[in-house]
């Protein structure tokens, strides 16, 4: 059966944890990017910034680029944006896999990669800080690649250092852990036990390994944390909550250690698992701070990379709020999660808003509105069906369940009738027992 927090492992551990566009690749930004560079030699920074150098060390058999450059005034600006970038180009074999190291320690570093038109480059975002960015990924079939270096905000400026090698043996080994984590989640969502979390135990032990420690000091840190948070939301998936609480609170020094965004989602899962226990108080704390930490984090880097995290803190404070049968205080949050869900286009948050608003006015007898939102919310869930079938499916049957009692509370049986059917078939189909009415906070 999923749990409640299915998505949470999928949001926080895959976007959050492992943010995949968080300082990295954006299609549409190269696309806009190419059609301004057309002009650059290859090998140069549009700033002029290639130092000797780099010259000297891409001669090295494993370095294929090595540039210590600088984000200044005059640089080549994105139409209709205020971010400066440098571009450069390198070569290398086709289809070889290699390391795009980006470091700087005067501003918040971001790559971002060409790719042939209407693709994404295969790139595998490691980005373990906000003083340095790197990826591995293939080369195209031609053996070229043009990267760009820009800052997360417009108004940052600095020096850095950029660097592109071949893979070495640790590196395929990070990669590898990755993979794992990845793997697990798919494994988990399917089938949600203590076995299917072993892939996220192997990426913990290696993320731990002297090699990795020696070659990734920091990042082996920032994916160890990723590799306890996972674990911890398995467990509290699973209701383990002391093995759920232990995981997210050793994840959570390390975050603070290297001073990762994951510091948000252990104090968003830490709220869940205390939520979980009845310990209110506790759980409002860590809401808060996730939410005032992912808003000022949102406010600095001048985008929406947090307001997803935001969106989630304020989702389990709604949560709180009604568990407790405080449902004016829940709609109060709710709201402004389905309204930041909406922003950022997470179709799974604003589903989860959409319908638990519809419990709490289903529960404030505020029959009119509940519907509208369970009806609301029904739409969103069927567009989810492409890409998690059974999560969608599941929750289809918890919106329908409800609008069964909706509408029996307002006296149209025959309705209330077909919606408590379609539940039924629904429920059946996924092997789940149909408790008519339980479903208040789906």
């Amino acid at each position: 059966m999923k749990s409640k927090y299915a998505y949470l492992l999928l949001s926080l551990c895959a976007e959050i944890y492992l943010p995949a566009m968080w300082n990295m690749s954006q299609p549409a930004f190269a696309d806009a990017l190419l059609e301004t560079t057309q002009a650059v030699k290859a090998g140069q920074s549009t700033s002029d910034a290639m130092s000797p150098s780099a010259q000297k060390n891409t001669e090295e058999t494993d370095r294929l680029l090595d540039v210590e450059g600088e984000l200044k005034d005059g640089d080549s600006v994105l139409p209709g944006n205020d971010l400066i970038f440098d571009s450069y180009e390198f070569e290398g074999e086709p289809g070889e896999e290699v390391i795009v190291r980006l470091e700087s320690d005067e501003f918040d570093p971001q790559l971002t990669f060409s790719a042939p038109l209407g693709e994404a480059p295969e790139v595998i975002d490691l980005t373990p800080s906000d003083t340095s960015a790197f990826s591995i990924f293939a080369l195209p079939e031609d053996g070229i690649q043009r990267i760009f270096v820009r800052a997360t905000d417009s108004n940052e400026r600095g020096r850095y250092r950029l660097t592109v090698s071949r893979i070495g043996p640790a590196e395929r080994r990070a990669v590898e852990a990755n993979d794992l984590l990845f793997l697990g989640i798919s494994q988990f969502n399917e089938s949600p036990s203590i076995e299917t979390m072993q892939s996220w135990r192997q990426a913990l032990s290696i993320f731990r390994e002297e090699e990795i420690r020696e070659t990734f000091p920091v990042a082996s840190l920032f994916w160890e944390s990723n590799a306890l948070g996972a674990i911890g939301i398995g467990y509290l998936n699973l209701s383990q909550y002391e093995s759920a609480k232990a995981y997210f609170e050793e994840s959570l020094v390390i975050a603070r250690e290297i001073n990762s965004p994951g510091i948000v989602s252990d104090l968003i899962n830490l709220g869940a698992v205390h939520t979980a226990q009845d310990n209110y108080a506790l759980a409002i704390g860590y809401y808060e701070r996730a939410l005032s930490i992912a808003r000022d984090l949102d406010s600095w880097k001048g985008a929406n990379n947090f307001r997803q995290a935001e969106a989630y803190a304020l989702g389990g404070l709604a949560g709180l709020y009604s568990s407790v049968g405080q449902y004016e205080r829940a709609v109060f949050y709710r709201e402004q999660s389905l309204e930041i869900g909406r922003e950022v286009g997470d179709l799974h948050s604003e589903r989860t808003s959409l319908s638990s608003l519809g419990s709490s006015y289903l529960r404030l007898e505020e029959f009119d509105k509940a519907i509208d939102y369970f009806e609301q919310a029904l739409e969103v869930d069927r567009e989810l069906r492409d890409t998690a079938a059974f999560s969608s499916l599941h929750g289809e049957a918890a919106i329908k369940s409800n609008l069964g009692r909706a509408y029996s509370y307002l006296g149209e049986h025959e309705t209330a009738i077909s919606f408590l059917n379609q539940a039924l078939e629904l429920n059946r189909s996924l092997n789940i027992p149909q408790r008519v009415g339980s479903n208040m906070g789906a």
